[in-house]
């Protein structure tokens, strides 16, 4: 495998780990709820892009590996 794409794998990989536990704190931290509103709007917006941007990451892997 290329090194360009064993560092996408490695960036999909830490990605995914950013992007469960901005999930798990925004689902099951009560500091969460405490937020200001503009705060938790602007985590959420965070969280979809990250969303995005995994998806096309991952897209991007599956494209390279057909």
């Amino acid at each position: 495998m290329s090194d360009f794409v064993e560092r996408m794998h490695e960036e999909l990989k830490q990605l995914k780990e950013k992007k469960d536990k901005l999930n798990d704190f925004i689902d099951n931290n009560l500091k969460f709820k405490e937020l200001s509103n503009i705060q938790r709007i602007l985590l959420i917006n965070q969280f979809n892009a990250m969303d995005l941007y995994y998806f096309a990451l991952e897209s991007r892997i599956e494209y390279i590996n057909d």
